[in-house]
């Protein structure tokens, strides 16, 4: 691996990681600090543009944090992931999924994170910190494997002058462990 790349990875690393070393995980349940999903995935990086690029992407999720009954099932799950594009574009994010059940396959996910994006020679989107938020709809297809479809928007807020943002859409592949 270049060492462009590879610094850029563990700059990565440092900031996907540090939200989750703040959370007051003293008042949640033990287990909810252990994985228990992967998800990976792949398809455009700046979708709505006519150069977008290939994303490629995967992401840890974590036991649950919370969970609610009726008369809407959710759960709120934390989650940490990195993503990069054809063009060097590197994001490494922590944030946190709502997972709302439609029924016993079919699930919809809001999600919410922050985290670092370097553009590499990709679109320039304005500084490092970045926000991401995006829905996902998956499929179980066994009691172990779900496949989805996930649209997301990366911008910087307006915290940094330059904010074009981006948005990508790509298929994903689950697995709980």
């Amino acid at each position: 691996m270049p060492t462009s790349i590879r610094s850029r990875f563990s700059t990565l690393a440092a900031y996907a990681v540090w939200p989750l070393l703040l959370a007051p995980f003293s008042a949640v349940p033990a287990e909810a600090g252990v994985v228990d999903s992967l998800s990976l995935w792949r398809g455009a990086f700046d979708v709505l543009e006519s150069n977008w690029s290939t994303e490629l992407g995967g992401e840890l999720r974590f036991a649950s944090l919370a969970t609610g009954d009726a008369p809407v099932s959710w759960t709120l799950r934390p989650a940490v992931g990195v993503m990069g594009t054809s063009e060097d574009a590197v994001y490494g994010y922590a944030g946190f999924r709502l997972e709302l059940p439609v029924n016993d396959w079919l699930t919809l996910t809001p999600q919410l994170g922050a985290g670092y994006y370097d553009r590499g020679e990709d679109k320039d989107l304005g500084g490092h910190f970045h926000f991401r938020s995006g829905i996902e709809a998956t499929l179980r297809v066994t009691g172990r494997h779900s496949v989805g479809v996930l649209f997301y928007h990366l911008s910087n807020a307006g915290i940094d002058n330059l904010n074009p943002g981006e948005e990508s859409l790509v298929a994903t592949w689950s697995v709980s462990f």
